[in-house]
């Protein structure tokens, strides 16, 4: 199962990383469980998502966060 939800994202770097979880992302909000729209208290700095404009018309977000 892979997850779009940050993979979609202007912040979004490599191997499971991104400028507010530079270590690693936590798995609720890699798999879209937990959206991360608003700062959360275990990231660093202030970003949250922003979808990539050219995944949005791609991908929209109403879709499922999930593949199988």
């Amino acid at each position: 199962m892979t997850s779009m939800y940050c993979f979609k994202c202007v912040h979004y770097g490599k191997r499971f990383t991104c400028a507010a979880y530079p270590k690693r992302i936590p798995d609720d909000i890699f798999t879209g469980r937990r959206k991360h729209d608003t700062v959360q208290p275990d990231q660093v700095g202030d970003r949250v998502r922003e979808v990539k404009p050219e995944l949005a018309k791609v991908f929209p977000e109403g879709q499922p966060a999930f593949r199988e």
